[in-house]
């Protein structure tokens, strides 16, 4: 991904992290893996009302894994963006994040993938990190 300038930065999207991923169940321990070569973390969380989910849960779900797999990977540096705010009756679940995140100090950002609305700002957010923190690989 470009970052503005001439610098530019890999992005890995890991699917797969299901309660149980870092006990070896699913695909889990594979996308665990790679989360070491990783310097920043960055919750992408969906905020379709259609699914069902809860975005906390998911957040949660996905941190309780992280933490399984190595505390030193669960204390990356993160950030948390909701996506789809696109959508009608996102409000509510996206200032609950909001507030989360507030409350635990963590980066907080709203965007949408389909409009492009809050991307720059993420972005910038991610070359912020990438440039100011050390690369520490995860002990296991």
């Amino acid at each position: 991904m470009r970052a503005g300038d001439d610098r530019t930065f890999v992005i890995a999207d890991l699917p797969g992290l299901i309660p149980g991923a870092a006990h070896g169940k699913g695909l889990g321990i594979r996308f665990l893996r790679h989360t070491e070569r990783t310097r920043l973390l960055v919750h992408l969380i969906d905020l379709d009302p259609s699914t069902g989910r809860d975005p906390l849960a998911d957040y949660h779900a996905i941190q309780d894994e992280l933490r399984a797999y190595s505390e030193e990977l669960a204390a990356r540096p993160q950030i948390v963006a909701v996506n789809k705010i696109e959508l009608p009756g996102t409000e509510e679940s996206r200032a609950a994040v909001e507030r989360f995140c507030a409350q635990h100090g963590f980066s907080f950002h709203a965007i949408s993938a389909v409009t492009g609305a809050g991307l720059p700002g993420l972005v910038h957010e991610m070359v912020r990190w990438l440039t100011s923190e050390p690369w520490v690989p995860a002990a296991r």
